[in-house]
């Protein structure tokens, strides 16, 4: 019998861990674990960048993807690759993630 799962939003990209587990990467910064036979995902939050300098050009570094994404700049669509049936290696902007699940059989 085909059964429906609610999700917040459609994922941009899904990676199977196996055959009970994926990993939905949404537009930055949002990624989910969803487990099939529960029918059911877990959000997965990703550290903030720390951004350490004090000079007022340091002040608008966290505007500059703000600033030029009127100007042409390409905006980083979100990525996840399965590495191992418990592992998904995630990318977020120009950080990245290794992603570990306790699968148990």
């Amino acid at each position: 019998m085909p059964q429906e799962a609610p999700l917040s939003h459609s994922p941009r990209v899904i990676s199977f861990l196996n055959h009970d587990t994926a990993c939905f990467a949404y537009p930055s910064p949002d990624y989910a674990i969803f487990f099939i036979p529960t029918m059911s995902a877990t959000d997965i939050s990703t550290p903030l960048p720390i951004t350490t300098s004090t000079t007022a050009m340091g002040a608008l570094t966290g505007l500059t993807g703000y600033m030029t994404l009127g100007l042409g700049a390409k905006v980083l669509k979100p990525a996840v690759v399965t590495v191992s049936e418990s592992e998904a290696f995630i990318a977020k902007d120009s950080e990245n993630y290794i992603l570990r699940i306790n699968v148990h059989h």
